[in-house]
């Protein structure tokens, strides 16, 4: 983290911690650089929420991966379309903007 770094105040306690893990465990893992992106993708994700960037999509999921977002998306993906989504983009999050169904998706997540 960065000097003057602030977490995005819409970000809970239990993400912060997971990004602040996907930062400093393991660092010199093998899978330390794709958990390092994931939590960089995790705080991409919810500053731009706060910047307003999403504002246009409020019904929509927000596919992000390496910082940017690759795409929109109507609906939650399948299982199956999440297997297939790890194997293209390892470090890539799929959230819904709307905060009370990310709220829900976060704390039930679907099964793998």
């Amino acid at each position: 983290m960065v000097h003057g770094f602030t977490w995005p105040a819409s970000m809970s306690d239990c993400m912060r911690r997971q990004v602040f893990c996907g930062f400093t465990d393991d660092f010199n893992s093998p899978e330390g650089s794709v958990d390092r992106e994931v939590a960089a993708n995790f705080l991409y994700f919810y500053n731009s929420l706060e910047a307003g960037k999403f504002d246009e999509h409020q019904k929509d999921w927000v596919l992000v991966d390496g910082q940017k977002v690759v795409k929109y998306g109507s609906d939650k993906y399948t299982n199956q379309q999440l297997s297939d989504l790890e194997e293209e983009m390892p470090a890539a999050i799929y959230l819904p903007v709307d905060p009370l169904v990310r709220e829900n998706y976060l704390l039930y997540p679907a099964p793998v």
